[in-house]
């Protein structure tokens, strides 16, 4: 297959499967509607300097995913679902064609080729491709930065080592720290005991370079910062940024796993492809020392899959700059397989593809017997029926000796298979998965350009604000003054608070209400009797866990304040945390519950005062306008 025809059939199967029905469901939380609303802030402010949500600074990114998004959306008006998940689309395509050219300088123009099918049908790398998430723009900078390498390592070009800085300071812009982490890790490693090369590399120079021109972005951001929050309370962009890399990483405050969780779901996120894992596996140990290109792909696998292991914080998406390393591998991998003898593993291979395919056909019938019995359709059906179909087929093949087609299958299969769940399983899992419906009435008032306040009581999801096109006001909004906790530091005292409210919302969770939009007078009575029970349990923690109740009802009592104005207002909160409200502040009960839905994994309320009430039932609007100034 000639150059041109690999990268033709390359670039247009990765643009079907990344590009496909992208606007066809709504951004999901927690990161897509975040991202989408900070760059529709960017649109809306004019502000490209400093990153907002909710009117406030966001210091926990840097900016690149939101300037894409912002340009991109300049023709659709808005940041949509389509804009907002583009730049991972075209970032994806990008990846997959730097891999076809970094795999042919290592290899051959057939292994680049199968390495970029692998990548582009690989289950965790689609899924990415096809999100409005920072990840894939972060491995498209740094696939670059891998080329560049490459090309100085064989060259000695000093244009390539500049490339390779450029990228990684591009993939800084993309997510910061982390983006330093893969190529530094790589270079120490592959010029082990090579100090001489390793001097050659200029990291030194190399990494202010990339300190550099952070800095210019990151500099004018911190001013204009500080000038906005004299009190400094918008704290440092650079320290945010820092802090929740530090805090995910190594103190586990977020998405805190195991040592072997990588172990354990790479498989899962390399599928299909991860049935030739065993075989990789043991080819790659032969092979360790045959050739540079391997050792180059160890030395960018290895090292940094250790120290995402050690590190307390894991996601899947973190080792997604690792995936061009593992197609190029899985690719060798698997055409040697293919070429040789080995008979027995090609057909168990093909036996494993074609029964899990018949599995897959077979899951969705399950939804029959579940709470999602209403998502059965028409397509599910068509879409079970191809699973079953190929896996059939791909039984029948290896009973016939057709093991050796096994990767063409497989990429084929995948194919279709990936495209279908874009198509069809998306839309049907987009109704458990967005707030839009849950924020449609709120959204209609904001087009409507009807004033009206929101509050988020217990917690705040940007979401909401996305879909309501609306900011709230986070209630409470920080650690309260809470008496008896006068002696503790600032990180006590939120710890403690946090562990006050845990108390408070299990005391009333399983407390049965006919009702949660309509309490009775016994309804309340239960509550508090629940709630009064919870505390006099925990006598050591009693005094402040009270002090905590006053100091929050206190709170609730000026919300429900601003609640019984005339001016219309609503509270976004989840049911859990409106039962406790309920046992503080009865009154609370007076006002409207207008929605009540399932948002994911939450049991979220809208609650609304007399006025929002009406406006919230009213039939005739004016006609919706597109949002182009939050109130």
């Amino acid at each position: 297959m000639k150059p041109k025809v690999q990268l033709l059939l390359l670039t247009t199967l990765a643009g079907v499967l990344f590009l496909a029905n992208l606007g066809g469901y709504d951004l999901w939380p927690p990161d897509e509607p975040r991202f989408a609303q900070v760059a529709r802030e960017m649109m809306q402010t004019g502000d490209y300097l400093v990153p907002r949500v909710n009117g406030l600074p966001y210091k926990e990114k840097p900016p690149l995913l939101f300037w894409a998004q912002a340009l991109l959306a300049i023709p659709f008006g808005d940041v949509t679902e389509v804009p907002a998940r583009l730049p991972s689309a075209l970032a994806g395509i990008a990846t997959v064609l730097l891999t076809y050219a970094l795999v042919t300088k290592l290899y051959d123009r057939r292994t680049a080729f199968w390495a970029a099918l692998i990548l582009t049908t690989t289950q965790r790398f689609w899924w990415q491709a096809r999100f409005g998430q920072i990840d894939m723009l972060l491995a498209a900078c740094l696939t670059a930065a891998f080329l560049f390498f490459w090309l100085w390592h064989t060259e000695r070009l000093n244009r390539y080592l500049v490339g390779f800085y450029l990228s990684i300071a591009a993939g800084v812009f993309a997510k910061g720290p982390p983006a330093v982490v893969f190529p530094i890790l790589m270079a120490l490693t592959f010029f082990w005991k090579r100090q001489q090369e390793r001097k050659q590399m200029h990291l030194i120079l190399g990494m202010a370079l990339v300190v550099l021109l952070i800095a210019a972005w990151l500099i004018p951001a911190r001013v204009a910062v500080s000038v906005e929050s004299a009190s400094g309370a918008a704290g440092s962009i650079a320290s945010g940024m820092f802090r929740q890399t530090i805090g995910r990483f190594f103190l586990g405050v977020s998405h805190a796993n195991p040592p072997w969780y990588y172990v354990l779901n790479l498989p899962v996120h390399l599928f299909p492809w991860s049935l030739f894992l065993p075989w990789t596996v043991v080819w790659t140990w032969q092979r360790r020392k045959s050739s540079q290109g391997m050792r180059f792909l160890l030395s960018w696998i290895l090292p940094a899959f250790v120290f995402f292991s050690i590190c307390i914080g894991k996601r899947a998406l973190y080792l997604l700059p690792l995936y061009p390393a593992f197609a190029a591998l899985l690719a060798r991998g698997i055409l040697d397989l293919m070429d040789g003898e080995r008979e027995r593993w090609r057909r168990w291979t093909g036996v494993a593809w074609g029964s899990i395919l018949i599995l897959i056909g077979l899951a969705p019938w399950s939804l029959l017997f579940t709470e999602y019995a209403d998502s059965w359709s028409n397509s599910l059906v068509a879409l079970s029926l191809f699973a079953l179909l190929s896996g059939a087929y791909s039984l029948w093949t290896m009973s016939r000796g057709g093991s050796r087609r096994l990767a063409w299958q497989i990429a084929v299969q995948s194919s279709a298979l990936l495209l279908c769940v874009a198509v069809v399983g998306f839309p049907l899992m987009n109704p458990h998965k967005s707030a839009k419906t849950f924020c449609e009435p709120l959204r209609k008032l904001s087009r409507a350009e009807i004033g009206y306040q929101l509050y988020s009581l217990g917690f705040s999801r940007e979401e909401y604000i996305y879909y309501a096109e609306h900011f709230h006001e986070t209630v409470p909004n920080g650690p309260l003054q809470v008496e008896g906790m006068q002696h503790l530091d600032a990180l006590e005292q939120a710890a403690f608070q946090s562990k006050a409210l845990r108390t408070i919302q299990k005391a009333v969770e399983d407390v049965a209400i006919d009702s949660i939009s309509s309490v009775s007078d016994e309804d309340i009575q239960r509550l508090r009797s629940a709630l009064e029970g919870s505390v006099s349990a925990a006598p050591e923690d009693e005094k402040i866990i009270r002090g905590f109740e006053t100091a929050i009802a206190a709170l609730l009592d000026d919300l429900l304040r601003v609640m019984s104005a005339e001016a219309p207002a609503f509270i976004i909160t989840q049911e859990r945390d409106w039962r406790w409200v309920l046992a503080l502040c009865p009154d609370a009960r007076d006002l409207f519950v207008v929605e009540d839905q399932n948002v994911g994994s939450r049991h979220v309320l809208l609650i609304a005062n007399l006025s929002g009430q009406k406006l919230i039932s009213k039939k005739d609007w004016p006609v919706p306008r597109k949002p182009d100034q939050l109130e």
